[in-house]
C-alpha cells in the first residue's frame, strides 16, 4: 500500500520507524554560530529499556493525545506550530445518485462519476472551508 512504500523509501534514505517506543528527552548543543542544534535523543522502550540515540533531524508522527511529548518540548524551547484542527463527518450517497447528478442522464453507460463536496462559511469575518475528502467514487 500507499503507506508501506511511503515507509520503506524513507528507510532506503537512511530514515528509522521507532514504533512503540517512548521520546523521553532531547539534547542540544551549540553550532558555531551559537545556534541550538539537535545533538541525541533519549527512547524508552516497551520494556523500560532506555537508549541515548545520536540525531541531527527528528521527525514526530505523535497523533494528537501525546501531550507528554509536546509538554517535553515545549520545557526545551523547541519551536511548535499548532496545526489546524479538522473534523470528519460521513456522508454517504447512492453511487447512482451521484452519476444521475453529474452525467445528467444515461449514467448507466459511463463508469462511476468522481465528485467532491465543498463549501465555505463566513462567521464573524472569518472565511473556513469545508470540504470531503477520502472519497471512494464506486465504492
Amino acid at each position: 500500500g500507499v503507506i508501506k512504500n511511503i515507509r520503506e523509501d524513507i528507510i532506503k534514505m537512511g530514515g528509522e520507524f521507532m514504533f512503540e517506543t517512548t521520546l523521553i528527552s532531547l539534547a542540544t548543543v551549540k553550532d558555531e554560530k551559537g545556534a541550538e542544534k539537535l545533538d541525541y535523543i533519549v527512547v524508552r522502550d516497551n520494556e523500560g529499556e532506555e537508549d541515548e540515540i545520536p540525531c541531527s533531524l527528528l521527525v514526530l508522527a505523535t497523533g494528537h493525545s501525546s501531550r507528554d511529548t509536546y509538554e517535553m518540548l515545549s520545557k526545551t524551547n523547541i519551536s511548535m506550530q499548532q496545526k489546524a484542527f479538522a473534523i470528519g463527518v460521513r456522508a454517504e450517497h447512492l453511487q447512482s445518485m451521484i452519476n444521475e447528478n453529474q452525467y445528467n442522464g444515461h449514467p448507466e453507460f459511463l463508469p462511476p462519476a468522481d465528485y467532491k463536496l465543498t463549501y465555505n462559511t463566513v462567521k464573524d469575518g472569518v472565511t473556513r472551508g469545508v470540504y470531503s475528502f477520502c472519497m471512494c467514487p464506486g465504492g
